[in-house]
């Protein structure tokens, strides 16, 4: 792909994943952040970054993506991002002990159901414009799974946090229709029966993606059980500082 930005007159720009395309696990935006930092060198803090990256998915290209996705692939890490009424975003680290101790809980499950992370999204924001009333008392109860959450992050409870991974995705299903497959429905249900703290979809949903949380112990027995279904349980790991520029 050529391109001519600050300097660049040509160049060439290349993506490369451990997940396919058309996840919903935030690609797109973790992509602009890294051509947008390439090609104006890192000249200015993650969140000029971010909101850039994000302005252009979403006013330019007209796509309804979440504010979330480029902050998390600017920053890395785990952090909780506050996003105001007035569109500001306030981001805490929470530090990167907690973070590798999480990652041996985590997994991802391939659905092998591509599909634009746009066309559920869109319905959803489409809901929300029209001030759905389920639409609304669905992020209300979700927005109410958040403290919770991050006092089950710092206290390291990763079981406590699985159930209320479990709970969020039940919100999400019942209140935003095509969030989900019966494929996701059965292997859901297949690695909570297998000892899984909990689950979800992904990112967008509609396919994609299951996310698990796993305690470590009952990772094999699970794994097991999804391979009888022909689904594979993949390793998660986190990056640390996030977007960052290799100067050849």
């Amino acid at each position: 792909v050529a391109c001519q930005a600050n300097g660049v007159t040509h160049g060439e720009l290349a993506s490369v994943s451990d997940v396919a395309g058309n996840s919903g696990l935030g690609s797109s935006g973790a992509f602009l952040c890294a051509a947008l930092a390439a090609t104006r060198r890192l000249g200015y803090p993650p969140p000029e970054l971010t909101q850039e990256a994000y302005r252009l998915e979403r006013e330019v290209l007209g796509l309804p993506i979440g504010y979330q996705d480029p902050y998390a692939a600017a920053y890395g890490g785990l952090c909780e991002l506050t996003i105001t009424h007035e569109g500001q975003a306030v981001v805490r680290r929470l530090g990167q002990n907690c973070a590798e101790e999480l990652a041996p809980w985590l997994g991802l499950v391939p659905l092998a159901q591509p599909r634009a992370a746009a066309t559920p999204l869109g319905a959803l924001t489409a809901r929300l414009g029209e001030t759905d009333t389920g639409a609304t008392l669905g992020q209300a109860a979700i927005a109410d799974l958040v403290p919770q959450a991050l006092h089950a992050l710092e206290q390291r409870e990763y079981a406590a946090l699985g159930d209320l991974w479990r709970r969020h995705w039940e919100v999400k299903r019942r209140y935003v229709p095509g969030m989900s497959t019966d494929r996701a429905d059965a292997l859901i249900e297949l690695a909570l029966d297998a000892g899984a703290a909990g689950a979800k979809v992904a990112g967008a949903g509609g396919g994609g993606y299951v996310a698990l949380i796993v305690a470590p112990q009952r990772r094999t027995s699970v794994a097991e059980a999804l391979e009888g279904h022909g689904a594979e349980l993949l390793p998660v790991r986190y990056e640390p500082t996030g977007c960052r520029v290799y100067e050849p």
